[in-house]
C-alpha cells in the first residue's frame, strides 16, 4: 500500500499549467508557482482572480496497486476549500480526520471511470452517527505520490493535478466516458452568492451562501415547493423568511437558562452566517431519468465575525448537504466539535412548505405524540388524530413511531409532501395565521400564511452534548408527490 492523493476533476480544459511547487505550512499561504518554460502559458492568476468552478471531490486516500483500488485514508474537512487552479492549503486541517464527515472510497482504475461513494459504519459509541449518503460520479481522475510527510495536514483543490502535466513520467488521466448520460448542472450565480443546480429533467434547487438557505425546489414544470416571502432580504443582512433556514446552536430566543447560548440571536448564528460552497456530487441514470446531486456548504468556527466568537467561542465545523433528485430533496447536517471543551447545541431545519389553501391541510403521522404548545404558554400536550391549521399554531411535537415515521402533509385529502427524518427526533409544525403575519416585517404577503406551512425537522427538545472530536448528524428527505 502507497499513500497518493486523488483530485476528481470537473469536465472541461485546464486553462493553466505550472509546474507542481512544494508544500507549504498553511500560515505561509499558497504558493503562486511560475509557468513552466516549456509550456508557454501564463502563470497562474492571484487567488482573487481565479476562477472558481466546484469540484466533485478531493481525497487523501491509500492505493492498492494489485486491487486497483483507491480507499480513503483522511476525508473531507468541514473548513473552506476553495477550487482553484493549482495548489490551495486548507488552514488548520486536523492531524487525525474526522471520519464522521468522510466516507469509504472504492474506485476500479482499470475497468471503469466511475468513483463510488460508500457510506460507512458508525464511527463512535457515543453518538448515533449516520452513515453519509450515498453517490457516484464519473470524472477524470488524476493521481500522483505524495512526497512530503506533511501532507495529511493539509489538502488539494480542484485543478491542483493540472500542474503535474510538464512532470516526467506523470500518470495519465483517465479518459472520459463518451456517450455519457445527461448530466445535473451546477452554476454559481448572483455575484457569487448563490448555488443553483438542475437535473437533466428540469427539476432544480438553489442555495443562498447567506445562511446556506435553500431559497427554491421547483418541479420540472417551473413549480416552486417551498414558500418565500416576497419581501425577504436576500443580501445576507439579515436572516432569510422562507425556504429552508438552517438553526444552530440554539431554537427560539436564547434563554438565560442556558448560559452559553444567552447572548446569541434568535435561532442562533447558522442561518445568519456565510457559508462556502465545497463542491458538488452526481450520479446519473438512463436518459437523466435517474439523475441527481448533491451540493456541499462548509461553516467552522474560523468563519464567524468577531461579535458571534467573543458570544459563542466552541471550535466547530459545520458540513451541509443538499441533495436533489426528481421527487425528493435531500438536506444533511453534521457538526463536529472540534474543541478541547464540550458544548451543547440544538439543531433544525426550519422547512417552509408551499400549498395551495392552508383550510384544506391535514399532517399526518403526529396522531399520539406529546407536544409543547407555544401559543399556550409552553403547555404539555397530546394530539389526537391529524393536525389541522385554524388558527395560530406554534408546536414542538415528538413522533411516537421515531424518526423514520413519516410525517405527511396533505391538502383535501391528498398527499402532496411526506418529510422523513433522521436522527432529529422532533417536528415543529408553525404558520402565523393572520394577526402574527401582520406582525412580521418581512413576511408579504400578509395574507401568504394561506400558502405555506413549516414542517421543521429537528433536535430541539433537549440539548445535544458534543464532547470534544464528537460529532451529530441530523437529515430531512421531503417527498413531493406526483399528482
Amino acid at each position: 500500500m502507497r499513500e497518493w492523493a486523488t483530485i476528481a476533476l470537473l469536465p472541461g480544459p485546464l486553462q493553466h499549467r505550472a509546474p507542481f511547487p512544494p508544500l507549504q505550512h498553511a500560515s505561509q499561504g499558497c504558493p503562486s508557482p511560475s509557468p513552466s518554460p516549456s509550456s508557454g502559458l501564463p502563470p497562474l492568476l492571484p487567488l482573487s482572480q481565479r476562477h472558481r468552478p466546484p469540484v466533485d471531490i478531493c481525497l487523501h486516500t491509500t492505493f492498492s496497486e494489485s486491487a486497483g483500488t483507491l480507499s480513503l485514508a483522511a476525508g473531507i474537512h468541514p473548513l473552506p476549500l476553495y477550487p482553484i487552479v493549482a495548489c490551495c492549503i486548507v488552514p488548520n486541517f486536523p492531524p487525525t480526520p474526522r471520519l464522521v464527515a468522510a466516507p469509504r472510497i472504492s474506485h476500479n482504475l482499470h475497468s471503469n471511470k466511475r468513483l463510488e461513494i460508500l457510506p460507512r459504519a458508525n464511527v463512535s459509541q457515543k453518538k448515533k452517527h449516520r452513515p453519509i449518503h450515498t453517490a457516484t460520479t464519473r470524472l477524470p481522475l488524476y493521481i500522483f505520490p505524495i512526497t512530503q510527510p506533511t501532507f495529511n495536514l493539509h489538502t488539494f483543490r480542484d485543478t491542483a493535478a493540472a500542474n503535474m502535466v510538464d512532470r516526467p513520467n506523470k500518470p495519465t488521466a483517465l479518459a472520459t466516458t463518451p456517450g455519457l448520460p445527461p448530466q445535473a448542472t451546477v452554476d454559481i450565480t448572483h455575484n457569487n452568492t448563490r448555488v443553483s443546480a438542475t437535473l437533466p429533467t428540469g427539476e432544480s434547487v438553489e442555495v443562498l451562501l447567506h445562511g446556506a438557505t435553500v431559497l427554491s425546489w421547483k418541479s420540472a414544470a417551473g413549480a416552486d415547493r417551498l414558500w418565500l416571502s416576497g419581501s425577504t432580504v436576500l443580501d445576507g443582512s439579515k436572516p432569510v423568511r422562507g425556504g429552508i433556514p438552517l438553526v444552530f446552536p440554539v431554537f427560539g430566543p436564547p434563554s438565560d437558562a442556558h448560559p452559553p447560548t444567552a447572548k446569541l440571536s434568535q435561532h442562533g448564528f447558522a442561518r445568519s452566517s456565510r457559508w462556502e460552497f465545497l463542491g458538488k456530487s452526481t450520479s446519473e441514470g438512463s436518459a437523466g431519468s435517474e439523475s441527481s446531486v448533491k451540493l456541499d456548504f462548509g461553516l467552522s468556527s474560523a468563519n464567524l465575525d468577531a461579535d458571534t466568537q467573543a458570544k459563542w467561542g466552541y471550535k466547530f465545523g459545520a458540513i451541509y448537504s443538499v441533495s436533489l433528485d426528481r421527487e425528493t430533496l435531500s438536506t444533511s447536517l453534521v457538526i463536529t466539535n472540534e474543541g478541547e471543551e464540550a458544548f451543547d447545541c440544538q439543531v433544525l431545519m426550519h422547512t417552509y412548505l408551499r400549498v395551495n389553501d392552508i383550510t384544506k391541510i391535514s399532517v399526518q403521522g403526529l396522531d399520539g405524540a406529546a407536544y409543547t404548545d407555544k401559543v399556550d404558554n409552553g403547555a404539555s400536550k397530546s394530539q389526537s388524530g391529524d393536525v389541522t391549521i385554524t388558527q395560530e399554531t406554534d408546536r414542538i411535537y415528538t413522533p411516537t413511531g421515531g424518526p423514520r415515521t413519516p410525517v405527511t402533509v396533505l391538502e383535501s385529502g391528498k398527499p402532496v409532501f411526506s418529510v422523513v427524518r433522521d436522527n432529529l427526533d422532533n417536528v415543529v409544525v408553525w404558520n402565523p395565521w393572520v394577526d402574527k403575519a401582520q406582525g412580521i416585517a418581512d413576511f408579504a404577503p400578509k395574507d401568504g400564511y394561506k400558502n405555506m406551512l413549516c414542517v421543521e425537522p429537528g433536535a430541539v427538545k433537549e440539548w445535544q452534548k458534543l464532547e470534544p472530536g464528537d460529532a451529530f448528524e441530523g437529515a430531512q428527505v421531503i417527498t413531493a408527490s406526483s399528482n
